[in-house]
Order: C-alpha cells, then structure tokens, then sequence
C-alpha cells in the first residue's frame, strides 16, 4: 500500500498538478492532504482539483484552512485580530473567492488522522503537532521540549507538516517526518512530498516555475475581483476625511518632510439592501458579504443597518460598532427599490451611504434620495441614479 502525503498546498494549482502527475505514476494507493490547501492564488481550482482526484484522499485542516473558513463563517480569530495586515489580506481574499459549498467542505476537515500503512503500522498525520495547527518545530529542536508532544502517542511514525521544510529526525523512540511544501518549499525550487511504502520516502517534484507563476497571474486577473476594488473606491469616495498633522504623512517622514496625512472622520450610519427576489445566488451573496465586512472594518460605521426586500422590505437588521455581518436573505417575490428608501425616511433616517445587492430589475423611485447611493449589480444594466458597480463576472 502507498500513501502519497501532500502537504502546504496553498492553492498553487501548478504545483499540485505536477505532484499529482508523479502520484499517478508510482500508482500510490491513497492520499493524505496534510492540511493548508488555502490560502492562497486558485483556492478554488485547486480544491476542485483535488475533489476530481481518481485516487481515495483523506483532507486534516491546518491553520491556514481554519482561518480562511473563520473569515467565511464571520468569525474574527485572535490570529487575525492581532497579524499585520499583509498577512491578513490573503486569507480575507481567499475567502472572498469561496462560497457556502466550499465552507461546508473546509468545515468538515479533521485536525489528524491515523492510517495503517505495512511495514509501518498506524501512522499518525497531523498538520503541526498531534495537539494542535501552529506548533512550530525543526529538526534542530531539542528532544526534551518535543518528547511531551509524541511519546504518548504509541505509534512509530508520525507525518507533519506546517514549517514547510522537508526533515527526518527521532523524537524518543518516534519516527517524525516534515512532508515540506508543495506550494511554497522553503529550499529548492519545486514541490515537496512524502511516499509512504513500507517506509518513507522524501520527494521532490520539478515543474516550470516561470510559467506557473504566468498561469497563477493570468487565471487570479480573470476570476473577476475588479469589481471589489470599484465598490471599495467608491464607497471610501463617500465617507468624509480631511488632512491633519496628527498624525502626519508617513509615506513622506523617510525622507524628512512632514506633510499632512488623511484623516477619517470614520462613517456614520450605513444601510445595505439586499434584494431578495431570487435574482442573487449563494455564491454572489457569500462574495458580497466577505467584502462588506472587509470594507466596514476600515469605515468604523456607527451603525449599519440591513435591509431585506423583494417589492416590500420583509426585515430590518441593526448591527452596532463592531458587530460582524451577517447577511440572511427573506422573501422571493418582484423587485421595488423604492420601499427601501421609504423605509428609511419613515424612521427619519439618512444614511451615510445606501448600498444595494441586486441585478438592478426593478421598479425605481422617481426621485434621487439626498444621500449616495451604491448598486452592486449581478446584471450588466444601469439605474437611474447613484453609481452602478458591475458584479456579474462573480
């Protein structure tokens, strides 16, 4: 029997396509997926990819997995509450590309599992440690602090990953192997495996770099994320800000010029309307909702209020300061936009901005309210007013 175990994947379908090529031809029996499929460039291709494989997989989460569905599920995790904002933009993006099929998928990844191999017995694969996603340890790592970890686990070999360095090394009397990284070794050029066959091999795979990294750019541009950037831009167009020395320029102080920085006075109340009459599919409402929350962290809104409407406005939603978002459409009839902004007006409400979900067929009202307004739209049409920001590639 032999266990092909594939580990740090981050959504490098090049990579993976070129392992899975070499799997195929060792006619491995079975497959552990080690955990951190995401984030990364093609999560979407790549997690389809490895659900089309013709050979039995086993899937374990890692930390990047459970981020990335912690991000899906609305969820701010103390990782991302507290990692620097480069680090948090992949995970958020890479979220943002999946919708409820692919949560549900990543939701049911286990954190280890244990597969009799001959010649080996039970072999333990984890992502990190046995206890936990994020346990960082290298082959040089003194015995004393990792006995703990394995010595109870009365199994032989234990397969990790996460540190995306290939290692073999004896931890007491267990065998620990580093299965590396398929999408991002850190050493040679390539992707990293392990063969497990009665013992266990280190692999590593060559394929074209330059042209992956061609392909990765070329199918991320036509995956159809501009329109993100068009709603984020115009709707931080909205929001009030004028410049201040408190704090000054930073983009400026290398070079010794203080100049003024941009201050946000921070929004006001927003209101988001979600049209509900069937025209938004999950996967669009998924998309929107990672993006909203992505820009209402940077908008620090007072209140945000939601709207679900078809020809009527069936629900209204308050989330104060700070509140994550949570968009759960009711309804399915016509579509009227005007009941959503006599909605407002009866509560005497001006929002600072208005946002709409919608494929933009409807009946209008005759008259622009005194506020902007923003239409995301699933449908190539246009309206009568406000600024249309064209979500039909999502």
């Amino acid at each position: 029997m032999r266990i092909a175990a594939i580990y740090d994947i981050h959504a490098n379908l090049p990579a993976l396509e070129a392992v899975l090529q070499e799997v195929r031809q060792l006619d491995v029996d079975g497959v552990i997926v080690g955990g951190d499929v995401l984030p990364g460039p093609l999560p979407c291709e790549t997690i389809q990819c490895l659900l089309d494989l013709d050979i039995p997989a086993q899937f374990l989460h890692g930390n990047g997995d459970r981020e990335v569905l912690a991000q899906l599920s609305g969820v701010e995790t103390d990782w991302y509450r507290n990692a620097p904002e480069q680090w948090r933009e992949p995970v958020r993006w890479t979220a943002q590309q999946l919708d409820t099929e692919h949560q549900r998928l990543l939701a049911g990844w286990p954190p280890t599992c244990r597969v009799e191999v001959p010649g080996l017995g039970d072999v333990v694969f984890c992502h990190a440690t046995p206890r936990n996603d994020t346990e960082i340890f290298t082959r040089l790592t003194p015995e004393e602090r990792l006995l703990p970890i394995f010595e109870g686990l009365g199994v032989r070999v234990v397969v990790c990953g996460h540190t995306h360095m290939q290692f073999d090394r004896m931890i007491g009397t267990t065998r620990v192997m580093n299965a590396g990284s398929v999408g991002m070794p850190f050493g040679e050029p390539g992707a990293d495996w392990l063969l497990l066959d009665g013992d266990v091999q280190i692999r590593h795979t060559r394929y074209d770099l330059a042209r992956a990294a061609d392909r990765s750019l070329e199918q991320s541009e036509a995956a159809g994320v501009n329109w993100r950037e068009l709603l984020r831009r115009a709707w931080s167009e909205t929001i009030p800000s004028d410049y201040s020395w408190m704090p000054p320029n930073r983009r400026h102080i290398w070079a010794g010029l203080y100049l003024p920085g941009v201050r946000s006075e921070g929004a006001g109340e927003i209101a988001i309307a979600v049209d509900c009459s069937g025209s938004i599919n999950a996967r669009q409402l998924g998309l929107f909702e990672a993006e909203i929350r992505s820009i209402l962290e940077g908008q620090r809104p007072s209140r945000v209020l939601v709207l679900y409407f078809d020809t009527e406005v069936h629900k209204g939603e308050v989330y104060q300061a700070g509140q994550p978002i949570r968009l759960s459409p009711v309804g399915g009839g016509g579509t009227n936009f005007a009941p959503c902004f006599r909605w407002l007006d009866e509560r005497g409400i001006v929002p600072q901005t208005l946002v709409f979900l919608t494929d933009l067929c409807g009946a209008f009202p005759k008259e622009a309210p005194p506020y902007p307004v923003l239409w995301a739209s699933t449908e190539s049409r246009v309206a009568p007013f406000g600024q249309v920001i064209p979500m039909e590639a999502a």
